[in-house]
């Protein structure tokens, strides 16, 4: 960038153009230009990561013969450590270092449950320590949402209300229904999807990816493991399709119409199959429903 613009501040004095003008050159170039800065930052994630992975080895080498107390200082040292670093790095002006904050913050959370998990262990049983666990996660992850609304934030209060509602339902762990958590996980995922075509929560692209993919995942699991129930499941997932397709046709947002598209694509062969038996059914289901989604966009033209 320097090379491009070293000759501004004499354009500048020769009244070729005004500071303004010239600021937004510079301006035009910090953003178009690669930065040696962004590797570096990369470098700096890689490197702390590797760091990271092979202290956790070390330590899960040792964990058995580690006391509860030793346990929950290990653990408590990290999330402190982590919630040290990233409230001091986040609010920073330069966005590299805001950034590496957020992720701090993003970790801490992960390193909260399993603190509170382990520290309330002693007296609980497992079912009980991860729910509590869990729920002060969500509760950490709640707090830095509503102050950073960033992505890497917007990440934690996700997976920490899916984990959330994951205990709950499935407490205290004991025969627990093949259907129950895939009908949660699809649950989280919808429910997210709605909240965000509602702008209750952003960014709204990651709410969205975020809710298609879990529920998607969720639905799969689902079908899989209410087999007295699959063709009531695959019915739900259909429609949860067609849902997905509309709102995203009708609101323009390319992750909910890819999502309704892949649920129609994936479903309808099974679904046709349930009731029809391995036929070529499926496939003509397929073939129509193509036919008419097609005739229906053209006719919309």
């Amino acid at each position: 960038m320097a090379a491009r613009v070293r000759h501004v501040d004499t354009w500048v004095s020769e009244g070729i153009i005004s500071p303004d003008q010239a600021e937004s050159i510079r301006e035009y170039e910090r953003r178009v230009t690669p930065s040696r800065g962004t590797a570096i930052e990369v470098l700096g994630y890689v490197g702390s990561t590797m760091v990271a992975a092979a202290a956790l080895i070390m330590v899960s080498d040792i964990w058995s013969d580690l006391s509860r107390v030793s346990r929950v200082s290990v653990l408590g040292i990290s999330a402190l450590s982590l919630a040290v670093i990233g409230s001091v790095s986040a609010p920073d002006d330069s966005p590299r270092v805001a950034r590496f904050g957020r992720a701090a913050l993003m970790l801490c959370v992960p390193a909260i449950a399993f603190t509170v998990g382990v520290a309330v262990g002693a007296w609980v049983d497992v079912s009980t320590s991860v729910l509590i666990g869990s729920a002060t996660a969500w509760v950490a992850a709640a707090g830095m949402y509503l102050r950073w609304r960033s992505t890497l934030q917007h990440i934690a209060l996700f997976f920490t209300t899916l984990s959330v509602a994951l205990s709950v339902s499935m407490y205290p762990f004991d025969n627990v229904p093949d259907a129950l958590p895939g009908a949660v996980v699809f649950g989280v995922g919808a429910g997210w999807l709605a909240i965000a075509s509602l702008r209750w929560i952003t960014p709204r692209p990651v709410a969205e990816v975020l809710g298609s993919l879990t529920a998607f995942a969720g639905s799969i699991v689902l079908v899989v493991g209410f087999e007295a129930g699959a063709r009531v499941s695959l019915i739900i997932v259909v429609i949860a399709s067609v849902g997905a397709l509309a709102a995203g046709v009708l609101r323009s947002r390319v992750v909910l119409t890819i999502t309704g598209v892949t649920g129609l694509v994936f479903y309808i062969p099974w679904l046709t199959t349930e009731f029809l038996g391995p036929t070529i059914g499926g496939p003509l289901m397929l073939l129509a429903t193509g036919m008419l989604l097609a005739l229906w966009a053209t006719r919309k033209r």
